[in-house]
């Protein structure tokens, strides 16, 4: 039986593919409803994506299953005193046309992502000259020493920005493939695949052709989203890539998304409840998880860890549980005599987040406290947190790197433009600025899980859920590891 890795059954089409294929080496099937495959990394926006655009791109690093830095191309890194040089060394690679991975195909590619790399290029901002290499000019705060060595020079101390070339959108191609204007000039990639795309009346399709005789043919078809609600056969399919129906033969595997959904509070001055601690805490204790989770049905699961799944997340068992008796506890005490104060909720105006306010305001009402909801657009939402005229509102962030601490200083920083609590807390500054001003990666890991323990006993933040996405797998095959990206290494599956 050939080794089919995702496929959704249709009219027998996986069947044939099969049937055609069985005489020959194992191959993977798969079809998925997304956008035509491209050969381009920066056209790679979720993990659905990350996991094709990884058979053909490989990054210089990688994470693994406890988020630690490994090498992909890379060999070896090493970090100045003072945070602010990293040396990196090229492992023995070649591209896809034979050629020999050198330095300079990493300061092309990276000069690329500043120039045509939309969102992307936030991801090498701290890198000296990257404001520069927006415009075509040379990138100087990267150097080549020779051809296995590239030199990044940082604005700003941060022994955690080699974690931002693990993502995928920074997979080396090599710089004979880069045009003027930062356009892909041929199909040579880094990965251990090579897309070639066959198109027909029918449907399009992107055959991956190994580069080594250890890994399978995977054939991918692109099919309408209608097409996932079919109930897969273990006989015809091993892995979904997305959600189907239900079935005894499958598994649904989560794949983490680095996105959290919380609750928030607004400290706009003294003479605001909000500014009482004790308040703060039964406001946000209160508030149901569970009624949470289902809002967002299959996209979330409970949160275990502050910032979700970031190497530097911490536990957060005490701050983001419900705990109702002792909300209703602590309100009593505040407001002896009943007269609690009126609360207002700001929320995005979606069904969802429609949804979430309503359950909100009935179990603050289980405590005492009446609240009432205003529904934004995400703009105008924006510009209340930033003009202060929010109190209990809901946030969330989403990141590209498994960082959990970098979202967490631009919204609670005191001067920060996008601070979203209004509270001045000099301990929780002295954290903020010690982040910042580390140089090595173990003092940064501390004052990020430091940062993340203030908030907690500041109350000012409460993480209801973690994002993800879905994965149907066959209890047939074993070996998967699935990284923060969808990522999967196609030579440890077994069936």
């Amino acid at each position: 039986m050939a080794l089919i890795l995702i496929c959704i059954v249709l009219a027998g089409g996986c069947s044939q593919l099969k049937q055609e294929s069985k005489d020959n080496k194992p191959e993977i099937l798969v079809i998925w409803s997304d956008f035509d495959y491209s050969h381009d990394p920066l056209q790679a926006k979720e993990s659905n994506h990350f996991f094709l655009s990884s058979l053909e791109n490989r990054t210089l690093f990688k994470t693994n299953s406890s988020g630690k830095i490994e090498g992909d191309l890379a060999k070896s890194y090493e970090i100045s005193k003072d945070g602010k040089k990293i040396s990196i060394s090229l492992d023995e690679n070649t591209f896809s046309n034979g050629t020999k991975v050198s330095a300079l195909d990493v300061k092309a590619t990276l000069s690329r992502i500043m120039l045509v790399g939309g969102d992307y290029v936030n991801l090498l901002t701290e890198i000296k000259g990257s404001s520069e290499a927006k415009s075509g000019s040379d990138f100087f705060g990267l150097s080549t020493p020779d051809s296995k060595t590239i030199v990044i020079n940082l604005i700003e101390p941060n022994p955690f920005f080699i974690y931002r070339l693990t993502h995928p959108a920074t997979a080396i191609i090599p710089a004979s493939s880069i045009g003027l204007k930062g356009e892909l000039t041929s199909n040579v990639h880094s990965g251990n695949y090579r897309a070639e795309i066959i198109s027909n009346e029918i449907n399009a399709t992107t055959v991956f052709k190994p580069r080594t005789k250890d890994l399978p043919i995977i054939n991918v078809v692109r099919k309408s989203n209608e097409d996932f609600m079919t109930r897969p056969r273990k006989e015809d399919v091993d892995i979904v890539l997305g959600e189907t129906k239900k079935s005894i033969n499958f598994n649904l595997v989560s794949i983490p998304q680095l996105a959290v959904a919380s609750w928030n509070i607004y400290v706009k001055d003294p003479d605001s409840p909000f500014s009482n601690i004790k308040f703060r805490r039964a406001i946000l204790s209160a508030l149901d998880q569970e009624e949470s989770i289902k809002a967002f049905a299959n996209r979330a699961i409970k949160p275990t860890k502050f910032t979700a799944d970031t190497f530097d997340s911490i536990d957060c068992s005490n701050s983001c549980k419900s705990n109702l008796n002792e909300s209703k506890r602590i309100i009593k005490e505040i407001y002896p005599n009943g007269d609690t104060p009126e609360i207002t909720i700001h929320i995005e105006n979606n069904l969802v987040q429609q949804e979430l306010a309503i359950l909100a305001i009935e179990r603050l009402a289980d405590i005492g406290v009446k609240a009432t909801s205003t529904a934004l657009t995400p703009g105008d939402l924006s510009n209340e947190i930033a003009r202060g005229n929010v109190q209990l509102f809901r946030f969330g962030w989403i990141s590209k790197v498994p960082i959990g601490a970098d979202p967490l200083v631009k919204s609670f920083k005191i001067d920060s433009t996008e601070n979203v609590s209004g509270l001045v807390d000099m301990k929780l500054e002295g954290e903020i600025n010690q982040y910042l001003a580390d140089t090595t990666e173990k003092q940064k890991l501390k004052s990020s899980q430091d940062i993340q323990k203030r908030l907690q006993d500041l109350w000012l933040t409460r993480p209801v859920a973690h994002f993800q996405k879905i994965i149907t797998i066959s209890k047939e095959i074993s070996g998967y590891n699935f990284d923060l990206y969808g990522r999967v290494n196609l030579s440890k599956l077994h069936k």
